[in-house]
Formats: C-alpha cells, structure tokens, sequence
C-alpha cells in the first residue's frame, strides 16, 4: 500500500467509515451493519456472526461493537496452538467458566470455536446480564449456557459494584455514588469439572491470584484478562503469569496493550 493510500485510508472523515465496513464483514448481514455504524445509529439489532451462523444481538454506538471486533476481528480470545490441542485433546465438549461475562461475546466465540458442554457466565452489572442472557435465547442454548447474575470474588458476601460502565465495571471497597450492591460469587466453589476458566473481572482478579486455593487449581486451561487496576507492585503481566506459574501453569501473554492490560493463557501441567 503506497503511503498516500495509507495516510487516506487514516484520515479522520475516512477511516470510520473503513472500520464500518471491515467490522461489517464480521456478519453475514454485513451491509446493514456498516450502514448503521456508518450513520452513527443507535440501534439494537440482531445478526448473525458470519464464521459460526450464530445470532448475536448488538447494540449500535455502544462498546457492543468493539467487544465484537475484538472476538471476531482481531481474534483475542484465540489461544495459542498448544492449548487448543489440549482443548481438543479432551475428546469431548468442554465445560467452561466465564467470569466476567459482560454481554456474552466471549460465550458466543467459545461456542463457535469449541465443541461446549456447559458454559456458566457469572456477570453482575445488570445492563449487562440482560443483553447476556438475550444471546443465549436468540441461539436457543439455555440448556448448555446459564447465566448467574453476581460479582466474581473470593467469597459469598455483598460487594460494591460500579454500575453502568459497560465494560469496565469493578468491585470497589465500599458502596459510593454510581455503584450498586451485588452478590459476590466464591468462584472457587464453582471450578469443579471445569476444563476452560476465563477471568476478565476489571481488577477483581489479584484477590483471587492472591488466595491460598489458587494452589489447589486444577482446571486444565485458564484464560485471564490482567488490568493494573488493584495490581501488586510491578507489572501487571509479570505478577499474572508469576501467580500461576506459581501452582504449576506453563503461561504464554497475549496482546498485551499499553494501558496494561493484556491476556495470559495458562496450561496446567499434565
């Protein structure tokens, strides 16, 4: 591509409409979804993801759609090849754990990826939860996709719940303005027979890398979503990928961003 077209293709009035359509080709009704992008629409619509015919229900102007380019565009729930292997090494539909489940993308990926068994998604903002459990209905998948509406912690009581943020929603150390109050959810008490266990809870994950029962783990495949947010001293990703080595996890990073975020896929030992 010569510089010219690049430095067009990146001009301000033209590359929103390029990721429109980029994004666009993600399902099969892919004209109408670039057009509303296109119009700055603020619909709620249903589509079907072109890589597995699955329904999924986006909400226009809202992050629904970066959180579909990343699952669909960009691939970041991908693993590296030799957790796949042991994912299909496994000779039957896997069963899964989805913490922090936002509005069921990662679910609807691991569904198109994978042969699943049962997906449990644990999501506690409410906004969420709805849009959620409408993915599982579109696909008729209530029987092998569950939904707990709850904050992911290290224990079963009430937490503070910064509410409406989308995305970015995490538990806080005590109930103030713009928050909720939520149940918490032991996740420790849910990893029984558990073959996937994904973690992307805003900060909420060092309470539970730091739990003596993380050394008890024995889920074979953990994927987890680091954030500076509430992070030990240090980098973010060395203090992940170090808090499971540590019970015996061989770790490989994943787009890892400058904000300090990024994903660590951790493979327990055979």
């Amino acid at each position: 591509m010569s510089g010219l077209s690049s430095r067009l293709l990146h001009h301000p009035r033209v590359e929103p409409h390029v990721s429109a359509c980029l994004r666009g080709r993600l399902v099969r009704e892919s004209t109408r979804f670039a057009l509303r992008e296109m119009r700055s629409s603020r619909a709620t619509c249903v589509y079907r993801v072109r890589s597995s015919g699955l329904r999924v229900q986006i909400a226009h102007g809202t992050p629904d759609v970066l959180t579909l380019d990343q699952a669909f565009y960009q691939h970041v729930y991908e693993p590296p090849q030799e957790i796949c292997l042991r994912l299909d090494a496994l000779g039957r539909p896997l069963r899964a754990l989805d913490l922090g489940a936002n509005v069921g993308l990662w679910g609807l990926w691991l569904q198109g990826r994978f042969r699943v068994e049962h997906v449990t998604a644990v999501e506690p903002d409410l906004e969420n939860a709805t849009k959620h459990l409408r993915q599982i209905a579109l696909n008729r998948l209530e029987g092998s996709w569950e939904l707990q509406r709850a904050a992911a912690t290290c224990s079963e009581q009430k937490v503070a719940f910064t509410v409406g943020r989308a995305t970015t929603g995490h538990i806080v150390e005590q109930a103030q303005p713009g928050t909720a109050e939520v149940d918490g959810l032991d996740i420790f008490s849910m990893l029984e027979g558990v073959d996937l266990l994904k973690i992307d809870i805003e900060g909420a994950e060092w309470p539970i890398l730091a739990d003596e029962r993380l050394g008890e783990l024995q889920v074979p495949v953990v994927m987890l979503e680091y954030h500076p947010y509430g992070a030990p001293a240090g980098a973010p990703e060395d203090a992940a990928r170090s808090a499971l080595a540590g019970v015996g996890y061989k770790t490989a990073s994943m787009h890892a961003a400058p904000d300090g975020t990024g994903i660590v896929w951790g493979l327990r030992s055979s």
